[in-house]
């Protein structure tokens, strides 16, 4: 479970020493081995998208920490950064979870500074990039509640 959790958080290396150490301890099971090897050949196909994906979560860290403070225009240019970056054409991994992060950071921001028009175009366009219905939740709630503020 902690492997299948660092994973979601997009802790590739974590997830990768998780994943063998319960294919060590449970080698019969296997989902444990599909996912281990599903992972594995992900990270030597894509061996800078680790690096990556831990520079996108630096830049919504750094976003966030901004809209903590009340800074909500520079929050909102390093949302914009990290969309950029997700949208990028030289992505070879398409990243759609990071894109509804980015746009729901986007919301916040816009909502934040009082731009209730693009705040709500902003989450609209984050249910539209949350592709599962794990990701949905978060992002639809979020949605609602602000909604009930704008």
């Amino acid at each position: 479970r902690r492997g299948q959790a660092r994973l979601g958080r997009d802790a590739l290396h974590e997830a990768l020493a998780d994943l063998l150490g319960a294919c060590k301890l449970e080698p019969q099971n296997r989902d444990f081995r599909a996912e281990h090897n599903q992972l594995r050949t992900l990270t030597a196909e894509q061996p800078a998208l680790a690096n990556r994906l831990q520079d996108l979560a630096v830049v919504e860290e750094k976003a966030l920490r901004q809209l903590h403070t009340a800074r909500a225009d520079e929050a909102l240019r390093a949302f914009a950064l990290l969309q950029r970056e997700c949208d990028s054409e030289t992505v070879a991994v398409q990243l759609p979870h990071w894109e509804a992060r980015a746009a729901l950071g986007q919301g916040l921001a816009h909502r934040h500074a009082g731009r209730r028009v693009e705040a709500r175009e902003a989450f609209e366009r984050a249910l539209e990039r949350a592709v599962s219905e794990h990701a949905r939740a978060p992002v639809a709630a979020v949605h609602a509640t602000v909604q009930l503020c704008l």
